[in-house]
């Protein structure tokens, strides 16, 4: 047996991939319920339950799917121990947002750290501390952060919509990082 066959990457991977296939199925299971029981024609207060349900399933599938990827974050320069430590400081503070006000509170406790995680993994790379990477290549790595960085950026700036508009600077930032991410990950190639 492949001793890297169960690695903490591929229980990180597996766990990724079923809470998304599990949100996709929520998604289009609702869009056809919705459509093959004509709910576009309820009152607006039943249509607007129908979708709060939905948004707080959806929300708790989106923050179990960002507190698998921001621990993907972390590993790179914490031992696999401390990772415990780091999905349950996470895991709480979704729960405490959830509590405390609504479903988007809990992802933006999240994604605050998990970019401060990330922008601190680009600093130690940066400055040439020795992280665990699948890859080699400086421009690979610093391209991977950077996509990182930028994924956890542009989620923060669609939850923050409502208070800063579509078009925010934040949401600006996370196309740079993206975009930027993705031409040093491909230049390298």
């Amino acid at each position: 047996m492949h001793k890297d066959r169960y690695s903490y990457d591929f229980i990180l991977i597996l766990l990724a991939v079923g809470l998304m296939f599990l949100l996709s199925l929520l998604l289009l299971g609702s869009t056809f319920y919705f459509k093959l029981l004509g709910l576009g024609q309820l009152a607006p207060a039943q249509k607007g339950l129908y979708e709060g349900v939905l948004n707080r399933l959806a929300a708790a599938l989106l923050g179990g799917i960002l507190l698998v990827l921001a621990l993907c974050i972390p590993r790179r320069f914490l031992p696999w121990k401390f990772l415990y430590y780091v999905a349950l400081a996470l895991g709480l503070l979704f729960i405490t947002g959830w509590i405390v006000r609504d479903w988007r509170l809990a992802l933006i406790l999240v994604l605050l750290p998990t970019g401060a995680l990330q922008l601190i993994t680009l600093i130690l790379l940066i400055t040439g501390r020795k992280l665990h990477f699948h890859y080699e290549g400086f421009g690979k790595k610093f391209g991977s952060c950077f996509i990182h960085l930028g994924l956890v950026l542009l989620a923060l700036s669609l939850l923050l919509i409502p208070y800063l508009g579509f078009k925010s600077a934040l949401f600006w930032t996370a196309a740079f990082f993206l975009v930027s991410g993705l031409l040093c990950s491909y230049k390298e190639g």
